[in-house]
């Protein structure tokens, strides 16, 4: 007797990877959360107060505060969060008031956005938007980060690389990488400048600078302006361009109040 088989061939079909949605709550941990995260997953934190630091989200995620995050360690000082590259980071508050924060949040990566986010009392700046491998000159490439409307605020009030206060160093922000932009929010009482940028192609829209020890916005080498958020005014990047209004003090001394020379297209942008 004979025995016919039907043999069908095997179709190996691809796998369709789908973004994961991870949630942290109140005593578990946001780092090992991150851990299992893939490029394009989400993790939401639920409201309360967490005692980590050096976060490292991957490249492409989304990191979520729901209800009022606080990240509040107390003790071995690092960066609160880490960017790679296209993270967003939102709906938290990073305090570095525990001891436990030298930067708020730190990259050498690109296309990050940081929206809605607070950050206070930190030990070395609030945010660095860095150059690849720290290689930090002017004209580095990189950036093309966006910070939306975050408050900065306290940064090296309590010791800025070290454990006693310097004035004019730990700015609530610090740029290097270029291309990047900064939309609204505020940067106030910090033991430097509100916002120090070195790098190329910076835009500035809508922000509040004030009350900073050094100064309001500074371009090394070009012109500080000085802490007061009518103070920002249209600055179109071109050499001697003309500054609609006339800026009230606090001037670069020998520079006319009406004419910046800015060879770098650097933008800030007046509020309403």
């Amino acid at each position: 007797m004979y025995h016919w088989f039907l043999t069908l061939p095997l179709l190996l079909l691809p796998t369709l990877a789908t973004a994961a949605s991870l949630t942290v709550s109140p005593g578990q941990s946001i780092a090992a959360a991150l851990s299992q995260m893939a490029p394009s997953d989400t993790l939401t934190i639920q409201g309360g107060t967490y005692t980590e630091n050096n976060l490292t989200p991957p490249s492409g995620s989304t990191v979520q505060g729901e209800g009022s995050v606080v990240i509040r360690p107390t003790g071995g000082t690092n960066v609160g969060f880490a960017l790679a590259n296209n993270v967003t980071l939102r709906n938290i508050k990073i305090d570095g008031s525990g001891g436990g924060i030298s930067y708020g949040i730190r990259t050498n990566g690109q296309g990050n956005l940081i929206e809605n986010v607070e950050i206070a009392n930190v030990q070395n700046q609030g945010i660095a938007l860095y150059c690849p491998g720290d290689n930090n000159h002017t004209g580095c490439g990189g950036g093309g980060n966006t910070v939306r409307n975050v408050y900065s605020h306290g940064a090296g009030s309590a010791g800025c690389h070290g454990t006693t206060a310097q004035d004019g160093y730990c700015h609530g922000i610090y740029i290097y990488s270029d291309n990047n932009v900064i939309d609204g929010g505020e940067f106030a009482y910090n033991n430097g400048f509100g916002i120090q940028t070195y790098g190329s192609h910076t835009v500035i829209q809508g922000a509040s600078v004030h009350d900073n020890a050094a100064g309001g916005v500074t371009i090394p080498g070009y012109r500080a302006f000085p802490n007061a958020s009518d103070q920002l005014v249209m600055w179109d990047g071109s050499s001697g361009s003309t500054v609609p209004g006339t800026p009230r003090g606090g001037t670069t001394p020998g520079t006319p109040p009406s004419v910046l020379p800015a060879p770098r297209n650097f933008r800030v942008m007046s509020l309403p």
